[in-house]
């Protein structure tokens, strides 16, 4: 793949042969604060490349010509593969958490410690590939710890997931249904491991979350498990997992 190396390197499919990476890369000028975008339509055979006038935190892609990137308070648009960048109008929140972008125009940009509102979760969506973003209201996140793990299949659904820690603090998930107008904060079932790993959705009903039983302290990982929903998590159900399976995490 043509991209410099960099602190910060991001990937994106918008389907089976079509994929886009950003690498925001330690350049020389005039490019020292641009990144790098490269996008393929042949599963990776061949790429096409373009700087992008931003150090970007996050990026979404609907097609090959539709991408959005974001940074600190600032979204660029391009409709056409990166050769030209405009700048979105867009409230100044901060630096995105997640970002998706669907074939229709809607993107979803999901926020954590903004700028306007610390230590709340804000989202902004857009209609127009991030050419303009409205804000919905902030939400207070949950209060056992931290949101770390993220996943927004589509334009309108976001999970979120906090850090849990011993097993009398368990970890919360924190979805939305409607961009960002409302949340909905609930604890995981009953029974279920006290730290999660991972989660990912792939539509609005149909998700993962990985976790691992952790004690606290300098304790490890153990007894790794993966929970999957297909109705939004109004249910969830194991999946068979080999012996060792090399998901739990190491000791801390």
């Amino acid at each position: 793949m043509p991209l410099a190396g960099g602190p910060g390197f991001f990937l994106t499919c918008s389907g089976p042969t079509t994929c886009a990476a950003l690498s925001n890369s330690v350049l020389p000028p005039p490019h020292r604060h641009e990144a790098q975008l490269a996008i393929t339509t042949d599963g990776g055979t061949t790429w096409n490349t373009a700087f992008v006038p931003l150090n970007a935190t996050k990026f979404a892609c609907s097609d090959s010509e539709h991408c959005v990137v974001g940074g600190d308070g600032t979204f660029l648009s391009t409709s056409d593969g990166g050769a030209t960048w405009t700048k979105a109008s867009a409230p100044a929140v901060g630096w995105p958490w997640n970002m998706t972008c669907q074939s229709d125009g809607s993107c979803l940009a999901v926020f954590l410690l903004t700028k306007t509102h610390p230590g709340e979760i804000e989202a902004l969506s857009s209609t127009n590939w991030g050419v303009t973003w409205t804000a919905t209201a902030p939400m207070s996140p949950p209060s056992l710890g931290p949101i770390v793990y993220s996943s927004c299949p589509d334009a309108t659904h976001c999970t979120l997931v906090s850090v849990g820690g011993p097993s009398t603090r368990p970890f919360e998930i924190t979805t939305t249904d409607d961009a960002g107008a409302s949340w909905h904060v609930s604890a995981p079932p009953a029974g279920w491991s006290n730290m999660p790993t991972a989660v990912a959705c792939a539509t609005g009903t149909d998700c993962w979350i990985a976790m691992s039983s952790y004690a606290g302290g300098n304790a490890p990982y153990d007894d790794p498990v993966i929970e999957s929903t297909t109705d939004g998590g109004a249910t969830w159900t194991p999946s068979a997992l080999p012996a060792t399976t090399g998901l739990e995490l190491p000791t801390p």
